[in-house]
């Protein structure tokens, strides 16, 4: 049996604040004292999560506001995916079954789930509706609309959510205020949940490679190297069972447009959050190509970074990544090297010639998982924002 919805959240975010949307997967994680891990996924489904503030500026949107958390925190609610807009490309009459939309690709429409036709927050300027069945431009609804909407009606997914138990209004002045609230996915398992795919991106060695390009300012990395240090008396021993550092990746990626917003989602969901492996690059210069190559050549020269004595066989440099100006890349794992040599185990596939060579962009490449089981994408606006992502680098 679905589940049903309660109560509805009809008044808009305030976009000043920021939009958060997450997508939650579940990873049992279980670490050997070396840092080989086993992971297993718990979640068949990623759940959904939005959180954003309601700004009431008039009485009648505080009383609203009031009156609708004081009888329903408990309830489960449905909330407009306010961040996946269409609109009514023709209007829709009473009865119908069939409404006409801009679109209802890279949004969270899904079947049997529930969409919401939208011209405000009052009785009688917005109703929900179940979906049958789902088109490129229109939505099959199981029963027929209560009421006519004209072309232009906005129409949004709905999140079936639920409430923490306590919420904070804040007053601004005695007819004005806000409220942060963060909806989490109830369960319902009839719904056909939609899970995002890592379409687009390239595969070296038989993994996806993560490769969107970062915000550099604020990009971290930090190397982490679990040891046990002993100086019950004084004198100090430590002891480590990490053959190496572990490198953690942090960065914030800006999205512009439906497209790129679904993209970093995908990947997500087709990793499981924490649980599947992937490429990564650094997206630093981690090494400086000196001289020209051709796209058959293994040698690679490089300014001497003493990478024989400590990137050699290990985890964080066994592959590299070159960049091209135009946006291109080439993969290749590292065979061996000498003071001012990287020998790779196959052809770089790409030449680089004189004028090239500044620009190019050759990073360390380690396999990664993502270190959160939550993705958070916060939208400045429904077309733009920024998602942010630590990776974590992991054994062979």
């Amino acid at each position: 049996m679905a589940l049903e919805v309660e109560r509805y959240l009809t008044l808009e975010p305030d976009w000043t604040e920021g939009l958060k949307y997450g997508r939650v997967w579940k990873t049992s994680v279980q670490k050997s004292p070396t840092g080989k891990e086993v992971r297993s996924a718990l979640y068949t489904w990623p759940r959904k999560r939005l959180e954003f503030s309601v700004f009431a500026s008039t009485f009648g949107e505080q009383a609203y506001l009031k009156r609708v958390l004081f009888a329903s925190l408990h309830e489960v609610w449905g909330v407009p995916f306010w961040q996946d807009e269409t609109v009514l490309t023709s209007g829709a009459d009473a009865g119908d079954t069939t409404i006409n939309v801009e679109s209802t690709a890279q949004r969270n429409f899904e079947t049997d789930g529930q969409c919401i036709l939208y011209r405000g927050y009052r009785a009688g300027e917005h109703e929900a509706a179940e979906i049958q069945d789902l088109g490129e431009t229109s939505v099959t609804l199981k029963q027929g609309l209560n009421l006519p909407w004209p072309a232009g009606t906005r129409v949004y997914p709905v999140l079936k959510a639920r409430l923490e138990q306590r919420q904070t209004l804040k007053s601004y002045t005695r007819n004005t205020g806000s409220v942060r609230l963060s909806f989490r996915e109830a369960f319902d398992p009839d719904i056909a949940h939609g899970i995002g795919n890592a379409d687009g991106y390239e595969q070296f060695n038989g993994l996806y490679v993560f490769d969107p390009e970062p915000v550099i300012h604020g990009l971290r990395r930090e190397p982490v190297r679990p040891y046990r240090l002993l100086s019950f008396y004084g004198a100090e021993l430590t002891y480590t069972a990490y053959d190496e550092a572990v490198f953690s990746f942090r960065a914030d990626l800006d999205f512009t447009g439906r497209e790129e917003a679904r993209k970093y989602p995908g990947f997500f969901d087709a990793h499981k959050g924490r649980w599947g492996s992937f490429y990564a690059p650094s997206n630093v210069l981690d090494i400086r190509v000196t001289a020209p190559f051709s796209g058959t050549d293994r040698d690679l020269s490089i300014e001497p970074i003493e990478f024989p004595d400590f990137w050699l066989n290990t985890n964080a440099a066994r592959a590299i990544i070159v960049f091209w100006p135009d946006g291109t890349f080439k993969c290749a794992e590292v065979a061996g090297a000498t003071a001012d040599t990287i020998s790779l185990a196959s052809a770089i596939g790409k030449s680089a010639d004189g004028d090239v060579l500044p620009d190019l962009m050759t990073c360390f490449l380690p396999l990664c998982r993502f270190a959160h089981d939550e993705l958070v994408l916060t939208y400045a606006s429904p077309g733009c924002g920024r998602a942010a992502v630590t990776l974590t680098t992991i054994g062979e």
